[in-house]
């Protein structure tokens, strides 16, 4: 029996507008000798009422995390049994989330259960994250419309001409005519004004027994792990660092075809090629989903590298950086003794799908020193409004 796009699409989906998951797994990668990088996995596992969906909240103790520095964006953190006596992990899993709080100014709340528990070996740890999917023409118009942020010079450069439904085309290992709808998870979708949902937007469980560095205040340890980047890697994929290709990249290994989501962060996702010919239009480029090859994250005159996916690409899922260039907390490993932060990447990044961040990036890029800037040979084209 040939499997169809829809039958396919419906492994990951059941009924579209509500909560989904999207399973984020963490696998540790040993060598016979030697440590290994650790990879940040996302695998899309399909919704599923009956085990735990992300969208249930714990019902063990609850704390509130609001920002120290504006008045914006507040996190729940919703404690699970297994945290009752690891006061460490919980403080942890604390100042992750005030790392996000700090730097974004939306006034919404982000809900995340948060736990710890023996997990299989090889198992770092995993997060759900509840996601949703809208026509394209309505998450594109939030997206151009939010453009409420004072002296944002980047947004103002790209948000007005992103391209609309009849515009969009996206290269892919199949044909796909038309592209009629895009997902998105449910705290994007709030960053940008939307109402619907109101479970939790992330389940993140890490594993017990893994030689974890709880506090990254003195230094990571040489034999450890950075438990408080991890958690700020994983919220990351809550907040809407997510990108098709790693479903596109699942579906072509298996030589079948299926009807392809942008993800806002696809948005800006190009070949290289491409973003140096000199007939390039924001508006109108196609955008690059096939795994393998070179694909960067567009951002007017900066141009980041991105991983090409876990399959059929660098083996690296594509809802990352491009590995071992320390672009930021989105890069997709971790190596023991490695500290992980929050660059300006990554806050530009999110600040192009939806979120209010604080400084803007257009003032963050002038004064960062962490940016892999690359300088484009012209000025960008953008069909008039």
């Amino acid at each position: 029996m040939v499997a169809t796009a829809t039958s396919i699409r419906q492994e990951r989906l059941t009924n579209a507008y509500i909560a989904r998951l999207a399973a984020l797994a963490l696998l540790l990668a040993f060598a016979a000798t030697q440590a290994q990088a650790h990879t940040f996995q996302q695998h899309l596992t399909p919704y599923d009422p009956l085990q735990n969906p992300a969208s249930t909240l714990n019902s063990a103790s609850v704390a509130t995390l609001e920002s120290t520095t504006n008045n914006g964006a507040t996190f729940q953190l919703f404690y699970g049994n297994g945290l009752a006596h690891n006061p460490d992990a919980e403080a942890a899993f604390n100042r992750s989330v005030q790392r996000w709080a700090d730097v974004l100014q939306d006034p919404v709340t982000v809900k995340i259960n948060v736990d710890m528990r023996p997990m299989d070996d090889g198992i770092l740890g995993s997060t759900n994250t509840t996601w949703m999917h809208f026509s394209f023409s309505e998450i594109r118009n939030l997206l151009s419309s939010n453009l409420n942020e004072t002296n944002n010079a980047l947004e103002n450069s790209l948000l007005p001409y992103l391209p609309t439904a009849g515009q969009f085309d996206a290269s892919l290992p199949w044909t796909q005519a038309t592209f009629n709808n895009m997902s998105l998870t449910q705290a994007n979708y709030h960053a940008l004004g939307g109402i619907s949902g109101t479970g939790a937007d992330a389940s993140i469980t890490f594993a017990e027994g893994i030689n974890w560095d709880f506090d990254p205040r003195d230094g990571i340890n040489p034999t450890a792990f950075d438990f408080e980047g991890a958690v700020t890697h994983e919220i990351g994929h809550a907040l809407g660092f997510i990108s098709e290709i790693d479903y596109v990249d699942w579906v072509a290994v298996q030589d079948r075809t299926s009807e392809a989501w942008p993800w806002p962060l696809d948005l800006f996702r190009f070949s290289p090629d491409d973003l140096q010919d000199p007939d390039f239009n924001f508006a109108t480029t196609t955008r690059n989903l096939v795994p393998g090859g070179s694909h960067a994250f567009y951002a007017d005159d900066i141009i980041i590298p991105m991983a090409t996916g876990y399959y059929l690409g660098d083996h690296r899922q594509g809802s990352h950086w491009k590995d071992d260039l320390g672009l930021g907390i989105m890069d997709p490993t971790a190596d023991y003794g490695e500290l992980l932060s929050l660059s300006q990447n990554d806050l530009l990044a999110l600040d192009l799908i939806g979120w209010d961040v604080i400084p803007e990036p257009s003032c963050l890029i002038l004064l960062s020193t962490g940016l892999l800037i690359i300088p484009r040979r012209r000025q960008p084209r953008h069909p008039n409004p």
